[in-house]
C-alpha cells in the first residue's frame, strides 16, 4: 500500500490496525535499538515507514519513537496504539535539528540509536548490517545505509564533501549494483535519512549543531565533528533503505525549507574551511579517492580469473588469505576478475571488509580493464596476478599501464607438475602430447617471470630454479624472485586420543595429481597394509570426485564429497593417520600442512613434502620428533603406515610435532610479515595524495 492510498481516515485507521497486528506477531528479541523517526504531519507516510520496520526481516528488536514536530495533524497520535511505538508531540515547532536533539536527550538510553526519516522504507536486515558494522570498532561513530530512489535507482552510496563545501550524493541516479557503490568504506558523511549513531560519540560532540537549524548540512557537520575527535563515519551497502527524497521539504533550492541548504553550505564552509582545503578535493575531481577516506593507503589491484572459492581449492585459499591480510595491513584493494563468475556470498564477504570487487565478462575484459585503469591513472600502486594462465590473459591488457609494478604469484611450478602428472603411472597420455603440453606450460609460466617485476613462490627450490633460469637473460635487468609463506593455519585445540580410527586423504579432485595419488595408494599400498590390518577404514575426502575416485567406494573405503568446514573438521578429529600419497606435483601442499595443523599424524611421499625441506629434516621412523614421516615406494609406505597405526606413542609424538611445526612456521603473523614485506617494497613510491 502506498502513502497516497492512506489519505482518507478509513484507510488510515485500517492501516494502523494492520500495523498493530504486525507488531503483536513480531518476534521480540531482548536486545533492542531505539529508532527516532522525525515527522511534520504526513502521518500516512510515517505509518508506511513504521510498517516497513515491522515487516523487515531482522534479528534485532526495535523501540520506535516518533517525534512529531507540532504539525497540528492529530492523526499522528493514533500511531501510539501500535505496540513498541512511542509518539511524542512537540509543543511548538522546533525544526529538524532541534527536534532530533531534544528527543534524543529525552528518549535515547542505549549505546546506539537510529535517525530515520519518516519518508523511508527499510529493507530486510537493514538494522542488522548497520549494527554489525558499528560493533567492529569502537572508533566508528556512525554507519549509514545505501539509499534508493522509489524507482530503484541509487540515491546515495555515502556522501562526498568537496573543498568548496558543496556535497555530492555519490552515485545518485545510477545502478545501485555497480561495483563502486557496494563495498564498505569510510566516507565524508552519510545522510541522516538513515543513520545508526554511537550514543557516546553523539554526546561527545553535543549532537547536531544548532547553527544549521532548522535543517540541512547538520549530518555533514556531525560527521566532521566525529572525525575531529577520532570517530569514523562508515557506509554500509548491505543496509538498504528506499527514501522518498523531497516529500517533506521538496527539491527546489530556491523556495521553502530546502532553500536553507544554500545558506547552510556557507555556514559549513566557514566553519570547516581549513580542513576542507587541506584534506578535500576540488568539486568533481579524483572521484576514486574522494569517495573513500582511506586516502593514505597504498592501492593494490588483484587480478584473478574468477572469484576465489577458498572452501574448494588450496589455490583459492591462498588468495583469500592474502586479500584479507593486505586489508588488515592497511592496503586498499580492488579485486578484478577476468570472468564474470563468482559466488555472491564470497563476493559480499570481500565487500564487507572494504574490497572493491569488479566482475566482468571475458569477451569485454580488455575494454573494461582499460577503462577501469584510465579512471585510476596514477592511483594503483601495484598489480597482483596469480597463476600463469591468468597472467597470460592479463598481460594482453597491460600495454596502457606498464609503469605499474606487477607481482606474479605462481603458487607452484605448473609446468613441472604438469610434466610429472601427464607422464604419471595412473594417467594415460600419449608421450608426444604430454611433452608438448608441459613445454607449452613452461613457455606461458616463464613469460610471467620475464614480464613481472616480482615473481613469488613458496618453495626455496622453486625460487632457486627461477633465479637460475632468469640468469640466461642478463640484458633484461633485475627481475626479483621472492620466497613467501603460501598460507597460514590455525592449530586445532582437540587432543589426539587412542580411540581414533582409520586413514584419511583430503584432496581437491579437480587436481589430477591428487587422483593419481589416491589410485596409487589404493591399488599399490593398501593391499599390502590389508595383509596386516584387513578391516582398515579409508576416507577419501574432497570436492568434485571423478568417476575413478567414486568407483573406489566400498565397505572399507568411503568417498566424501563437497564437505563443509565442520564436516571436514569432524573427519580430521576421528582419523588416526593422514596420508599424502602424491606421485607428482610442485610447491607447498595445503593438504600436508592442514593435516599437521589438525594434529593428525602424517605419512607422505617426498612430493607431498615439497617446500618443507628448507625448514625441517626428512622424517623417518627413527626420528619421530620430525613433524611427519616420508615414504616413497609401496613397500616403504605400507610398512610405515602399519607401524604408525600400531604405535599410539609414536602417533602422539607426531601429532604434537605437527602442531608445533605449524605454530612456528605457518602462523598468521608469519604470513602477514612474509607478504607485507613484499608489497611494502613494491608500493614504496611516494603517494601523491593530500596530506
Amino acid at each position: 500500500m502506498s502513502p497516497s492510498d492512506l489519505s482518507d481516515s478509513h484507510s488510515f485507521a485500517n492501516a494502523v490496525a494492520d500495523c498493530i497486528c504486525l507488531a503483536e506477531k513480531r518476534f521480540k528479541p531482548a536486545f533492542q535499538i531505539e529508532v527516532l523517526i522525525t515527522s511534520f504531519g504526513l502521518p500516512f507516510v510515517t505509518l508506511e515507514c513504521i510498517r516497513s520496520l515491522l515487516i523487515a526481516k531482522s534479528r534485532i528488536g526495535l523501540k520506535i519513537i516518533v517525534a512529531e514536530d507540532a504539525s497540528g495533524d492529530t492523526r499522528v497520535e493514533r500511531l501510539s496504539s501500535i505496540p513498541g511505538v512511542i509518539v511524542h508531540r512537540n509543543i511548538s515547532n522546533l525544526g529538524y535539528v532541534k527536534n532530533c536533539n531534544a528527543n534524543i536527550d529525552r528518549y535515547i538510553k542505549g549505546d546506539f540509536f537510529v535517525l530515520l526519516n519518516n519518508d523511508t522504507v527499510v529493507h530486510d536486515f537493514w538494522i542488522d548490517h548497520l549494527l554489525d558494522t558499528i560493533l567492529k570498532g569502537s572508533n566508528i561513530g556512525a554507519v549509514g545505509a545505501k539509499l534508493l530512489n522509489i524507482d530503484g535507482t541509487l540515491q546515495e552510496a555515502g556522501g562526498i564533501i568537496w573543498s568548496d563545501g558543496s556535497a555530492w550524493n555519490w552515485g545518485s541516479g545510477m545502478d545501485p549494483n555497480r561495483y563502486d557503490f557496494n563495498f564498505v568504506r569510510e566516507t565524508d558523511y552519510c545522510s541522516a535519512a538513515c543513520l545508526l549513531v554511537r550514543t557516546e560519540a553523539w554526546n561527545s560532540v553535543g549532537g547536531f549543531s544548532d547553527e544549521y537549524a532548522p535543517a540541512y548540512y547538520e549530518d555533514s557537520d556531525l560527521a566532521f565533528k566525529f572525525r575531529k575527535i577520532g570517530y569514523a563515519t562508515i557506509f554500509q551497502p548491505s543496509a538498504v533503505v528506499t527514501h522518498l527524497e523531497g516529500l517533506s521539504h521538496g527539491k527546489n533550492l530556491m523556495h521553502g525549507v530546502k532553500a536553507l541548504q544554500v545558506r547552510n553550505k556557507h555556514t559549513f564552509l566557514s566553519k570547516w574551511h581549513d580542513l576542507l582545503v587541506r584534506q578535500h578535493y576540488e568539486a568533481g575531481s579524483n572521484l576514486p579517492l574522494a569517495i573513500d577516506r582511506r586516502k593514505r593507503s597504498n592501492w593494490v589491484l588483484v587480478v584473478e580469473q574468477t572469484i576465489p572459492t577458498p572452501a574448494r581449492d588450496a589455490g583459492s585459499r591462498v588468495i583469500d588469505q592474502l586479500i584479507r591480510c593486505l586489508v588488515s595491513l592497511g592496503f586498499r584493494l580492488t579485486l578484478w576478475t577476468i570472468d564474470c563468475v563468482g559466488a555472491d556470498e564470497i563476493t559480499q564477504g570481500y565487500q564487507q571488509i572494504g574490497v572493491e570487487v569488479v566482475l566482468q565478462e571475458s569477451d569485454e575484459s580488455k575494454k573494461t580493464l582499460d577503462q577501469f585503469m584510465v579512471g585510476r591513472a596514477g592511483l594503483i600502486d601495484a598489480i597482483f596476478v596469480s597463476r600463469p594462465m591468468t597472467y597470460f590473459l592479463f598481460d594482453k591488457f597491460r600495454a596502457n599501464f606498464k609503469e605499474i609494478p606487477v607481482v606474479f604469484y605462481g603458487h607452484d611450478l605448473h609446468w613441472k607438475r604438469q610434466k610429472e602428472g601427464l607422464l604419471g603411472e595412473y594417467v594415460s597420455r600419449d608421450v608426444r602430447v604430454a611433452n608438448s603440453s608441459w613445454r607449452e606450460a613452461l613457455s606461458v609460466e616463464s613469460h610471467a617471470w620475464l614480464s613481472a617485476d616480482v615473481s613469488v613462490y613458496s618453495s626455496s627450490s622453486e625460487v632457486d630454479f627461477i633465479e637460475n633460469w632468469l640468469g640466461q637473460y642478463p640484458t633484461l635487468g633485475r627481475r626479483r624472485v621472492c620466497l613467501a609463506q603460501p598460507f597460514w593455519l590455525d592449530v586445532t585445540a582437540s587432543e589426539y586420543t587412542e580411540d581414533r580410527t582409520g586413514v584419511v586423504f583430503v584432496a581437491g579432485w579437480d587436481h589430477p595429481p591428487n587422483v593419481e595419488g589416491a589410485l596409487w595408494f589404493v591399488n599399490e599400498v593398501l593391499p599390502i597394509v590389508r595383509e596386516k590390518i584387513p578391516e582398515l577404514k579409508i576416507t577419501l575426502a574432497g570436492s568434485n570426485p571423478p568417476f575413478e575416485i567414486k568407483r573406489l567406494e566400498s565397505e572399507t573405503i568411503s568417498v566424501q564429497a563437497d564437505l563443509s568446514e565442520t564436516q571436514l573438521l569432524d573427519i580430521y578429529r576421528q582419523a588416526s593417520v593422514a596420508v599424502v600419497p602424491l606421485r607428482s606435483g610442485a610447491g607447498v601442499k595445503h593438504k600436508t600442512l592442514e593435516a599437521l595443523a589438525h594434529g593428525v599424524p602424517l605419512l607422505s611421499t617426498k612430493i607431498g613434502l615439497q617446500g618443507l625441506c628448507q625448514r625441517t629434516s626428512k622424517g623417518t621412523l627413527h626420528r619421530p620428533c620430525s613433524p611427519c614421516i616420508e615414504a616413497n615406494t609401496p613397500r616403504d609406505f605400507s610398512r610405515n603406515l602399519i607401524t604408525i597405526l600400531e604405535d599410539f606413542e609414536l602417533r602422539s609424538i607426531l601429532s604434537a610435532a605437527g602442531k608445533k611445526y605449524i605454530e612456528t612456521y605457518y602462523s598468521e603473523v608469519a604470513f602477514s610479515k612474509s607478504w607485507g614485506r613484499i608489497f611494502e617494497q613494491v608500493t614504496s613510491r611516494v603517494n601523491t595524495l593530500p596530506k
